[in-house]
């Protein structure tokens, strides 16, 4: 069997709408210079999933990855 690597991106509050305005965001961030792995403030294994959540739910974040160590 083939393991193929696969990305998964999720929101809870953005409509689809939302993602070109986030496109543009992230291009005009990047032209200037600005660290966008900054933006990811946590990294959790997907072991720890629930966890994750916790802290996105509290807010204690700016944005979180669930990274798949498998």
């Amino acid at each position: 069997m083939n393991k193929m690597a696969r990305t998964a991106v999720g929101s809870w509050v953005y409509t689809p709408q939302d993602y070109p305005i986030t496109f543009d965001f992230l291009k005009r961030a990047n032209g200037i210079g600005l660290s966008l792995e900054k933006l990811i403030t946590h990294k959790f294994p997907l072991e720890k999933i629930t966890e994750a959540l916790e802290v996105n739910v509290q807010m204690k974040d700016i944005k979180i990855a669930i990274i798949n160590n498998n």
